[in-house]
């Protein structure tokens, strides 16, 4: 070997070595919507969307609407033209294993895009509807109602579509206090990959829990996918994201079996109060409770609906709450489980891609604290848009039946008065599972990621 092809080699060492250790490392597929070659040159605003992907499903459907800004999608090192992104809504259907999918939209998007995720479990014990929108990496994430009582196996899935390592915490709320152990600590999740954490090993016997998932380096996307297998065909659904102190929770619809938890960091006093169509009443048994901190309490919400559509709890001091339930079923033995969590009805607008064959949408709503909202609905999609503009009273809720569409189209709710929360209600047909899934509206932030514009050195 001459001394000219040994210097070459030397060069080339630190290539090789970054090529073994991406080889070796659990990729995550990673969807970035771009501009084209000139974004790298100018730099661009991001934000960074991201949707876990649950084991065992089929048809997982990625969702984009409302993109202004898009000429392609990147998954891995596969570019695919997305010269149609630039109507209301783009279906992209695939069948990722046990991967996270990340979304980056352009800067003219952030504010009007939405990313939304949904699929169907495939084996007896896991069926039913999974539906979720794309959230940000961040550093905290709190779930109410996970369990991991005999005919629950919950899991936890961890997603870091960044460049960089995360080290994640998690610990419990349950009925005795939080627990935490050496398992649930120092959980390193490298580089755009994903762990999946069955909640059984992590914190066995637990029949309620909130969780609660923090980082202490880097920033993850988080997930709970709840299902259960004591009877089969009891179906699955997402733990939506809560923060502490959203204390009214939407009541899902077709409700057959449900329990409203609320869980306290500090000690709280509690009351709780439902409220709907015909009034606001107190349900029996839940008029005043105490919660020690780091507990978790559970309430019967069956037969709450269709009386009410939301549930308040009014607290001495920021709780968490959420409803986890079964939809009325056909002939099975059990119908698909549904979860809703906690809202602050702060929002101005949201949009969202619906329209799914065999598959009914309400919108549920919440009003503000003060005052009466004034709320535009409109759904995109021929032959014509469906247009309507309705009232919230506060402290209030509605449920709202949206008009059939059997192809992808845009729902956009906008407040022309007041704020709002909600929630979106999907509703399959079915003699044995109906399908069923509640998917809380995010607003997207405003909090971007901004790549650097290339330098000229004068």
């Amino acid at each position: 070997m001459n001394r000219a092809t040994r210097i070459r080699l030397r060069r080339l060492w630190p290539l090789a070595l970054i090529a073994a250790i991406l080889a070796a490392s659990n990729f995550v597929p990673s969807f970035e919507l771009t501009r084209g070659p000139s974004a790298r040159e100018q730099g661009i605003e991001q934000s960074e969307l991201t949707c876990a992907i649950a084991p065992q499903t089929v048809g997982n459907q990625l969702r984009l609407s409302k993109l202004s800004t898009a000429t392609d999608v990147k998954a891995g090192s596969m570019t695919r033209s997305l010269a149609q992104v630039k109507g209301p809504t783009l279906i992209r259907e695939f069948a990722p294993k046990t991967s996270a999918v990340s979304v980056s939209v352009g800067n003219d998007s952030i504010g009007n895009a939405d990313a939304m995720m949904l699929a169907s479990g495939k084996s007896t014990l896991f069926r039913g509807l999974l539906g979720q929108q794309c959230q940000q990496p961040d550093t905290s994430w709190w779930f109410v109602g996970a369990a991991a009582s005999y005919g629950r196996r919950d899991l936890i899935i961890l997603s870091n579509p960044l460049n960089s390592f995360a080290s994640v915490d998690i610990e419990a709320l349950t009925p005795h206090g939080v627990i935490h152990n050496s398992d649930s600590r120092g959980i390193r999740v490298k580089p755009r990959s994903q762990r999946i954490l069955a909640m059984s090993k992590l914190f066995p016997g637990v029949t309620q829990s909130a969780l609660h998932i923090t980082t202490t380096g880097g920033r993850i996307h988080a997930a709970v996918l709840m299902t259960g297998f004591a009877t089969a065909g009891t179906g699955a659904e997402w733990l939506p994201a809560t923060v502490v102190g959203a204390q009214r929770v939407p009541i899902p619809p077709d409700l057959d079996k449900a329990s409203l938890f609320v869980a306290a960091p500090t000690a709280a006093h509690i009351s709780v109060s439902a409220t709907g169509a015909s009034g606001t009443f107190t349900p029996v048994g839940m008029e005043s409770t105490s919660v020690l901190a780091g507990g978790v309490v559970a309430f019967s919400a069956t037969g709450i609906a269709p009386d009410a559509s939301s549930l308040i709890v009014a607290s001495d001091v920021p709780v968490l709450v959420g409803v986890v339930g079964r939809i009325r079923r056909g002939t099975a033995a059990a119908g698909d489980f549904v979860a809703t969590a906690g809202m602050a009805p702060s929002m101005t607008q949201v949009r969202a891609a619906i329209g799914r064959k065999d598959t009914s949408v309400r919108l549920l709503l919440l009003g503000p604290e003060k005052l009466t909202a004034r709320i535009d609905v409109t759904v995109a999609g021929t032959p014509s848009a469906w247009h309507k503009v309705i009232s919230v009273p506060a402290e209030s809720s509605l449920s709202l039946a949206l008009p059939p569409r059997t192809s992808p189209v845009t729902v956009t709710v906008k407040a022309v008065a007041g704020t709002f929360a909600a929630t979106l209600s999907w509703r399959g047909q079915g003699t044995t599972l109906r399908p069923a899934t509640d998917i809380a509206l995010i607003p997207q932030e405003t909090t971007v990621l901004v790549r650097p514009a290339v330098q000229t050195v004068r």
